[in-house]
């Protein structure tokens, strides 16, 4: 149990720990990124705070720090296809949506699908 000594200085030193957010953009390779970071988190001065997709840049608080990935248009189409092909295997599974069914049944490549 602490005393109210011990949690003040707690929730002092919390509060000047800096976080530095990841914004992650699909498909840039942000989720081995972050199972790198992940055991890095979290320092005396630092807390790297591994975000999901969902979040954007303006949903960082004001004054706090951001880095991301990002990667060239063409080479994150073919990676987006051929993960979605393998239903986002082997670390997730999401099954095809109906759209999804009629494009993989007609296109074998990403190139056959950006031609049309």
């Amino acid at each position: 149990m602490f005393d109210n000594c011990d949690v003040k200085i707690r929730l002092s030193t919390m509060s000047s720990i800096k976080k530095i957010h990841f914004i992650h953009i699909g498909k840039t390779g942000g989720t081995a990124i972050k199972y790198a970071l992940e055991p890095y988190s979290f320092t005396k001065k630092h807390q790297i705070v591994l975000n999901k997709h969902n979040l954007g840049l303006m949903d960082v608080p004001k004054g706090e720090k951001v880095f991301f990935c990002v990667r060239g248009p063409i080479l994150r189409f073919i990676n987006a296809f051929y993960s979605r092909l393998r239903l986002g295997r082997p670390r997730y599974y999401a099954p095809w949506i109906n759209e999804e069914t009629v494009v993989f049944k007609n296109f074998e490549t990403p190139n056959e699908l950006a031609k049309i």
